[in-house]
């Protein structure tokens, strides 16, 4: 990927009616924040923080955003 494009930084994640909300900081690449992003995702309550994270990464990836960890 360019260093051109802008990366996101996720700051919270809520879930609720089988979605989930991603609250997103977006940057430009000199690391200033410029925009907040909000996506929402169908999905099916995972327990676990790391099982959850992971899925939201996973759709994130799908949809060839990029995000910093």
């Amino acid at each position: 990927m360019s260093s051109m494009e802008h990366t996101h930084k996720i700051y919270a994640i809520a879930w609720s009616n089988d979605k989930y909300t991603v609250y997103m900081l977006v940057r430009n690449p000199r690391g200033e924040v410029i925009g907040r992003r909000i996506i929402r995702i169908d999905g099916k309550f995972l327990e676990s923080r790391d099982k959850i994270l992971e899925f939201v990464m996973r759709e994130l990836k799908r949809r060839k955003l990029r995000v910093e960890s």
